[in-house]
C-alpha cells in the first residue's frame, strides 16, 4: 500500500471532474 491508493485517487477525481466539464461544454 504505497502510493498508489493516493494516485488512483487522484486520477478518478480528474476524470470525473474532465466528464463534467467536457458535458457541461457541450450542453452548452
Amino acid at each position: 500500500v504505497r502510493h498508489e491508493h493516493h494516485f488512483n485517487i487522484y486520477h478518478a477525481f480528474f476524470m470525473i471532474a474532465c466528464v463534467m466539464l467536457t458535458m457541461r461544454r457541450m450542453k452548452f
